[in-house]
């Protein structure tokens, strides 16, 4: 079983998501929710969760700043471990080569597609 935290400051989406996901998926089990950059990194840093499904456009931070903050410290648990999501495709390609992240998709959600890079992400961690 593999951690799931979710990083989005949009209560619904978040709510979509986690359903969505745990409904669909028996490998992997909600490790937490968070709405905030600051809160994110609090756990990021517990080393805890296992995939980071995270929100590009956070209100109190970004989640590049985040990445960012992950690559300076060389956090190698997080490697092709996060599922960025955003509705600005300006965000996506100043991050979406770094290697800490696995796949990317596009707001509105398809949430076929979610459950697809959802899917192959937890086929990679069970394969490591």
């Amino acid at each position: 079983m593999l951690n799931l935290l979710v990083v989005e400051d949009d209560i619904e989406q978040t709510k979509q998501i986690v359903n969505y996901i745990c409904q669909n998926n028996n490998y992997i089990k909600l490790y937490g929710i968070t709405s905030s950059g600051n809160e994110a990194m609090e756990v990021i840093r517990t080393e805890k969760a296992d995939i980071i499904i995270l929100d590009l456009k956070l209100e109190d931070s970004s989640g590049v700043e985040i990445i960012k903050e992950l690559e300076k410290e060389k956090n190698e648990k997080y490697k092709q471990s996060i599922i960025i999501t955003s509705g600005e495709n300006t965000l996506v390609k100043k991050i979406c080569h770094s290697s800490y992240v696995f796949n990317y998709f596009m707001k509105p959600l398809n949430f076929s597609k979610v459950l697809e890079l959802m899917n192959q992400s937890i086929k990679r961690k069970l394969e490591m």
